[in-house]
Formats: structure tokens, C-alpha cells, sequence
């Protein structure tokens, strides 16, 4: 078991939550439930859940845009361009071009890169 305060329990506390799924209601989780952000996107919900019982301080990450300018903030911020590549324990901000939000949508935990050099996120 990882010590509280870690990256690394930070990623053994994700992986334990693969498979977890919403409901009975579209976006009901315990982590929006933590949050006091059930019944929207829980995303961030999740990363700060993950954070919390970890036992890690992150920004508050609901909100996906807010969050990203709070890392900005901080100065500990980068994009995927700028030649350094993500780490464990990382939290990664995504803007899908073509899925019609012009806008950072979606926030996970890299766990790792694998061989190929494909991030890992949950």
C-alpha cells in the first residue's frame, strides 16, 4: 500500500475505481456526491476524489476550465507541445477538437506511458 500523500496513492486509489459506473441517475456518483456536483459531468469530480482520499492537494477541478486556470496560477501548468512529456500522478486536461465545445472538456489522472509513448489516464 502507498503512503498517504503520494503519487502513488494517487494511482493505486484510481486503478481500484476502474469499473465504477453512475448511477441510478445520468452522472450519479459518490465522487460528484463528494464534490456536491452529483448529476453533472464527474470527471473532476473523480480527480479530486481520488486526490482527497490520497490524501493530496489539488486545485478544485469541477470545473474543468477552472481548474486548468488554477494550475495555470500555480505556475505548474504545461502543454503537450512544449517538449515535456506528462508523468504519473499528472492531472491532464483534454480539449476533443470536433466535439463541438471549443474548450477544455474533460480532466484525467495520468498513470503512466506505456512503450509506444501512449499516455495512460484514467
Amino acid at each position: 500500500m502507498a503512503d498517504k500523500g503520494t503519487v502513488a496513492a494517487m494511482i493505486e486509489i484510481a486503478k481500484k475505481e476502474v469499473g465504477t459506473i453512475e448511477g441510478p441517475k445520468d452522472n450519479e456518483t459518490k465522487y460528484g456526491a463528494f464534490t456536491k456536483a452529483n448529476y453533472l459531468a464527474w470527471c473532476g469530480s473523480f480527480c479530486m476524489w481520488v486526490a482527497n482520499q490520497a490524501g493530496v492537494k489539488i486545485p478544485n477541478t469541477v470545473s474543468t476550465v477552472v481548474g486548468a486556470g488554477a494550475f495555470k496560477k500555480m505556475g505548474t501548468w504545461f502543454e503537450a507541445d512544449c517538449g515535456q512529456s506528462p508523468q504519473p500522478g499528472d492531472i491532464l486536461y483534454f480539449d476533443f477538437p470536433g466535439d463541438g465545445v471549443n474548450r477544455i472538456s474533460h480532466v484525467g489522472i495520468c498513470t503512466g506511458i506505456d512503450s509506444d509513448g501512449v499516455v495512460l489516464t484514467i
